[in-house]
């Protein structure tokens, strides 16, 4: 099924220009320094224009054989733009006097770090001797899991734990909630994308050989799965008590409208002085 591998391409597409502007955006912001160059930000947009668009064409699609042998060679190129983030990210952040601290800092050092580790994942199942046992099997949906939620998600969960708080004009009711989402993010990702990935290897290990039956395939990869979701339900819990969060600031912020309003509407009128 091909279905994984579009999915995967639609979110490059679309997540990495949004993410990719948060992170170079926000980390200067966060850090209190100049992001370092910014002759490499320039140098990562056009080598992903050259070759994420390319990326997502699967080796067995019924398509000329050079369409998906290019995908390929594409997907192991983006390693190179991919480095270059990851050296933008260390370079702005090093030596900085701001703490991580489980804020908005550390979810977007761990979405660069869940890019690098996905785009890996990426160029691998590009080469032919590894995607003729990584194709139609688990692997593919870690790595989708290490993009869409490590990168994506977590980069706008900093983004949202910035801004939040400086629109809203007050802090965030519950800061120990947002380093507890930080390492359930992280805990959860790790714990559900790699027992997948590896699983998804054995699988097409197993798929490859014949003489395996394929229940005999399922039972071996029902412990990446228990692992997976364990991954998952930790994602669940950071998410929940981000909800809480957002909930709460909007309530306590609404709740500030509306006293102020009630105090407008109550004030005494101001009486006219009447003159002799």
């Amino acid at each position: 099924d091909p279905a994984p591998t579009s999915i995967y391409t639609l979110s490059l597409h679309d997540a990495l220009p949004i993410c990719l502007a948060s992170s170079f955006y926000f980390l200067p912001k966060l850090v209190g320094r100049p992001l370092q160059s910014s002759y490499l930000a320039l140098f990562v947009f056009w080598t992903l224009i050259l070759f994420g668009t390319w990326v997502g064409i699967p080796a067995g699609a019924t398509l000329p054989a050079w369409m998906p042998t290019l995908s390929n060679m594409a997907a192991m190129m983006m390693v190179v733009p991919a480095a270059a983030v990851v050296l933008m990210v260390v370079q702005t952040t090093r030596g900085a006097k701001t703490a991580c601290g489980g804020g908005p800092l550390c979810y977007m050092k761990f979405g660069t770090g869940a890019l690098a580790l996905s785009v890996l994942l990426l160029a691998a199942s590009g080469l032919p001797f590894v995607n003729r046992f990584t194709d139609f099997t688990w692997f593919g949906t870690a790595k989708l899991q290490l993009w869409v939620y490590g990168f994506f998600a977590m980069t706008l969960f900093g983004a949202v734990y910035y801004i939040l708080p400086r629109v809203a004009g007050f802090e965030l009711p519950a800061a120990k909630a947002v380093r507890v989402h930080f390492w359930c993010g992280v805990i959860g990702t790790l714990l559900f994308a790699l027992p997948l990935a590896i699983g998804g290897v054995l699988q097409g290990v197993k798929l490859a050989n014949p003489d395996i039956p394929f229940t005999d395939v399922t039972k071996a990869t029902l412990m990446f799965f228990r692992l997976g979701t364990m991954g998952e339900l930790l994602i669940l819990a950071g998410n929940l008590l981000f909800l809480f969060n957002i909930g709460a600031v909007l309530v306590r912020y609404y709740l500030a409208v509306c006293r102020a309003a009630c105090a407008d509407l109550t004030a005494p009128l101001p009486t006219a002085e009447v003159k002799p």
